[in-house]
């Protein structure tokens, strides 16, 4: 009997030395698609390996993304319930090299254990898109060279000749018919005239959503220019936003909003319902109608009142 205890107790210590340990808690960056392009929605998943009944602090927890323009932010699922992390849908304006930041998490676990999980910095490049519909162009073929006709001199002097006889029968022309009086140019519309113009042509039951979307885009860049000296036909969207906030609520406000929005659904695909693009529409014509030149910007209104 004695032998069979300690036989037991040999194989109870052994099995006990060879039980795996409980994982450490960690934290990590998930990105896809794996290479992104120009006007892909890029996923970055950052996920969490907590203790049993630990609970993540994210007070305080804003990555900063750098170049990369932040759509949205919501929670990540775990398997068995619960939430294991932060799942942030981002997007980029320009080709290039842009970097996930390392974040610290901190926890909080049952009996006041308390503790941190670190995830790594992750580099992301995202590649130039030549032809958001199809593949990229081929290279032109090459050109041999161009043979040029011999007497190459005598047709250059010909030519002399015929523009000086030509010149001189022009001004002996002009100098015995008086010239018209020429009318002034008309002044250019309004900046306001020819906004609503624009979108009154637009049609978006007719217009695939990408294209309506874009033609928006144009006519929000084009009037933010031309009414508020806004450089924002030549500019991303994040740039527009940035130049934007000098400007009051009733002008800055919501076309950087808009175009945030409208980016999704030129680069990212997006196919929102009809009804959406025509309240899109009556918005915009609706805030030029508010900012034309005349009409008090709404900040200014609240002020003057107060």
């Amino acid at each position: 009997m004695t032998a069979r205890r300690l036989a037991a107790a040999l194989l109870a210590g052994a099995l006990a030395l060879a039980a795996p340990a409980g994982a450490a808690p960690s934290a990590r960056w998930q990105v896809s698609p794996p290479a992104p392009v120009v006007g892909d929605v890029i996923t970055a998943r950052l996920a969490l390996d907590l203790p049993p009944g630990a609970e993540a602090e994210w007070a305080g927890v804003a990555p900063d993304f750098g170049g990369l323009a932040v759509a949205g932010v919501a929670p990540l699922a775990a398997p068995g319930g619960g939430e294991a992390g932060r799942v942030y849908t981002l997007h980029a304006d320009l080709p290039g090299a842009y970097r996930l930041p390392a974040v610290t998490v901190p926890y909080a676990g049952p009996g006041g254990a308390a503790g941190r999980v670190e995830a790594a910095a992750v580099s992301v490049t995202v590649a130039g898109a030549f032809d958001p519909e199809g593949p990229p162009p081929p290279p032109a073929p090459a050109r041999g060279p161009v043979a040029l006709p011999l007497p190459w001199p005598v047709y250059a002097l010909g030519g002399a000749a015929a523009a000086l006889a030509g010149g001189a029968a022009l001004w002996l022309w002009r100098r015995r018919r008086p010239l018209p009086a020429q009318a002034p140019p008309a002044p250019p519309p309004a900046p306001d005239r020819a906004a609503l113009a624009r979108l009154d042509a637009l049609d978006p039951d007719a217009l695939p959503p990408r294209v309506f979307y874009g033609a928006l885009s144009e006519i929000a860049r084009g009037y933010l220019e031309d009414r508020f000296g806004v450089p924002a036909r030549a500019r991303t969207t994040s740039e527009t936003a940035a130049g934007l906030k000098g400007h009051g609520d009733g002008v800055g406000a919501p076309v950087a909003e808009w175009l945030a929005g409208w980016d999704l659904v030129k680069f990212a695909r997006l196919d929102p319902p009809p009804a959406d693009a025509r309240g899109a529409l009556e918005a915009v014509r609706g805030w030029v109608r508010l900012t034309a030149p005349g009409v008090p910007d709404p900040g200014e209104a609240e002020e003057r009142g107060a």
